[in-house]
């Protein structure tokens, strides 16, 4: 966590409770965790934990929030994440927060309209999708 969070929230990381990277593993731990404390609402990010989160609370009820910070033109070219990001967005969510319009833009119907853009309030003078193409150094300076 980099920033400050309310102690009212309530902040859990699924890979320590579960000591797993399994994705079903963790999605049945997150479904068990979510009915037993009571959760309110279920935020999360990225595309792999998004389509967890999703399912984990697909039917219990609990709306789910999913920020989806990346360009969905570079996560799209694995088929079974298309297929199921397309299913738990449309689905298994309230709304599908995005980082900019062409990011939303990218998609239609469903997803486009449970759609919201929060921009970043940091502004890089880079290109967008660029730190995917950039060089990658296992150094720290």
């Amino acid at each position: 966590v980099f920033y400050h969070i309310d102690k009212r929230i309530k902040f859990t990381v699924l890979e320590k409770c579960t000591n797993s990277r399994s994705p079903i593993k963790n999605g049945r731990y997150l479904r068990k965790y979510l009915k037993e404390n009571r959760i309110d609402e279920v935020l999360s990010f990225l595309l792999p934990f998004n389509i967890v989160a999703a399912l984990a609370a697909w039917g219990t009820g609990i709306p789910v929030l999913l920020a989806d910070r990346s360009d969905p033109r570079q996560e799209s070219k694995n088929i079974v994440r298309r297929i199921l990001r397309w299913l738990t967005y449309s689905y298994c969510c309230k709304k599908v927060i995005f980082q900019n319009s062409r990011n939303l833009g990218y998609f239609t119907g469903r997803i486009f309209r449970k759609g919201v853009v929060i921009p970043n309030p940091v502004a890089l003078e880079i290109p967008a999708g660029s730190a995917l193409l950039s060089e990658k150094k296992k150094t720290i300076a």
